[in-house]
């Protein structure tokens, strides 16, 4: 709902748009379905049920992360809004799972991903 700092353009969520994809699990499939493609990109991908979803490395996890996984790379505001759009949209789970993941990522590579955006990212899932 907040507007981009780096499109002043881009359409910003209503409360009405918010309730239609809590409202609606076709939407959230779809939405479910963008994840996994944004998470092939970055070398992730998800396990588990409703209950315990995961979000896991991939095989591809070292070869992918060298596209993204740079000190101050673009990818990680896109993961910040990946992160609340899947909070308010009705996908907590997932955002959880997906920030656990960083999270473990982080813990290894903090110099890289550094406070700044994991701090975004924790605040994106609250």
């Amino acid at each position: 709902p907040e507007p981009s700092g780096a499109n002043a353009s881009a359409p910003l969520l209503s409360d009405e748009d918010i309730a239609t994809f809590k409202a609606d699990s076709a939407l959230r499939k779809t939405l479910r379905q963008s994840l996994e493609l944004m998470l092939q990109f970055y070398g992730l991908g998800l396990e588990g049920g409703d209950d315990d979803r995961a979000v896991v490395r991939a095989d591809n996890f070292v070869a992918r992360s060298n596209v993204w996984l740079t000190s101050g790379n673009h990818n990680f505001l896109r993961i910040s809004r990946i992160l609340r759009s899947l909070s308010l949209l009705g996908l907590q789970q997932y955002a959880v799972a997906f920030l656990k993941c960083l999270e473990d990522i982080y813990a290894e590579q903090p110099k890289t991903i550094g406070d700044t955006a994991m701090s975004y990212w924790r605040r994106s899932v609250r």
